[in-house]
């Protein structure tokens, strides 16, 4: 079975762009579905695999997950094992609303679970099938696209569903359009890649922290002496500021607190000072680093690429910085050509990350593959790189709890 189900997981964003919490996905076929019959198999092996690897925070961090369930799953006792205070369960749409599953979940709502609706489409031949049922939601999910074939009933029930007790989520938000036009329908949740795709804005101009870090990056690519870099880091007050947290937090265990810059470069070292700066770039030196879904998305793809590449025994820090840097052209909404203009960056890694040259650009479109849940691709490269599903996914369990730390 575990060379069967591909594990995986997609950001779920607030109206603010900050994440709210995770889908956990699985794909059991090379057609990139699972299956009805495949549902409670697959989810039950997925818990499985959980529950055998890795606490349910290194897998969505401080965020809810959402765990699919079909009609077979929400009868079992399987559920029981999921703690209700970090996971939503989301009934599938192929489920029928019939009494005994509203009593079901009502008794499991009385134990403290939380219920998402899964693709509902306002057809409004449906509708009265569904009005007993939507009050047991705390989400009610609408796949967009085929909410767009039915978008003149969605006006019409928009104002029902906004009285209900329940956040409503955009399912399948693929552009900044999209997102803007359920946003100001009133949608609260949005579910897919479409923060993640560059924007180019040719009125852009650099924010000063970030210029700030790319010339700290450029010291430490030129070999700067360290009294230079701390003297940079200390002209950006918020940076300083960020970076003695970083040190005394619980991340590291020193014995003493860190109590200046040089004292703090000189214990994290260039390659993770290197490392953290990247993520500020990402970040704009926001407090909640772990809500921001590009710099969530961005060091996902960095740990994964860096796990991958010691499997396959490549260079791990340039397939790390390759993963962290691919969305860099989204932060600065200018073409990736410009923004390495300004930037030491090796030719290794701008070709990779450019044109999907040698071997960490095939790395970059494995990782792209798992995101996107394209499985013709993902077998390709499993082959290529000598891999199985199972150690594949052992490799995205691993990235997923490296990703929540600095």
């Amino acid at each position: 079975m575990l060379n069967d189900v591909f594990l995986g997981r997609q950001p779920i964003l607030d109206s603010d762009n900050k994440i709210f919490g995770y889908e956990i996905l699985f794909r059991s076929n090379e057609e990139n579905v699972c299956t009805e019959s495949d549902n409670i198999r697959a989810t039950s092996h997925i818990l499985t695999i959980l529950f055998n690897n890795i606490d349910f925070k290194s897998l969505t961090g401080n965020k809810l997950g959402f765990i699919n369930v079909d009609n077979n799953l929400l009868e079992s006792d399987i559920l029981s094992l999921i703690p209700p205070q970090k996971f939503i369960i989301e009934v599938l749409e192929t489920v029928v609303p019939s009494k005994k599953v509203i009593e079901r979940i009502w008794y499991l709502k009385e134990k403290g679970y939380k219920f998402a609706l899964d693709d509902y489409f306002c057809d409004p031949n449906n509708f009265k099938i569904y009005e007993d049922y939507f009050p047991l939601f705390d989400i009610i999910k609408f796949d967009i696209a085929d909410v767009n074939h039915h978008e003149k009933e969605m006006f019409k029930k928009i104002d029902y569903f906004q009285k209900l007790d329940s956040l409503l989520l955009a399912e399948k938000v693929e552009n900044e359009e999209d997102f803007e036009k359920y946003k100001s329908m009133g949608f609260d949740l949005f579910q897919g890649y479409f923060f993640s795709k560059p924007v180019v804005s040719k009125q852009k101009m650099l924010n000063p922290d970030r210029f700030t870090i790319i010339s700290i990056l450029n010291l430490i690519d030129n070999n700067a002496e360290i009294s230079e870099i701390v003297e940079l880091i200390k002209q950006e007050p918020k940076l300083t500021i960020n970076l003695l947290k970083l040190m005394n937090s619980a991340y590291f265990s020193f014995r003493q607190e860190i109590s200046s810059v040089k004292h703090a470069v000189a214990l994290l070292g260039m390659k993770n000072l290197k490392r953290w700066l990247i993520l500020m770039l990402y970040s704009g030196l926001e407090e909640d680093i772990s809500s921001n879904p590009i710099l969530m998305l961005a060091k996902n793809r960095a740990d994964l690429m860096s796990l991958l590449a010691k499997k396959i025994k490549i260079d791990e820090e340039i397939a790390y910085l390759t993963g962290l840097l691919s969305l860099i052209d989204v932060i600065f909404e200018v073409p990736i050509d410009e923004i390495f203009k300004s930037m030491r960056i090796s030719k290794e890694i701008k070709d990779a990350i450019m044109y999907r040259y040698n071997i960490y650009g095939k790395l970059l479109n494995f990782i792209i593959a798992q995101e996107a849940g394209d499985n013709s691709m993902l077998y390709k490269y499993l082959n290529e790189f000598n891999m199985n599903v199972s150690e594949f996914n052992q490799i995205i369990i691993n990235s997923y709890a490296k990703s929540i730390r600095f």
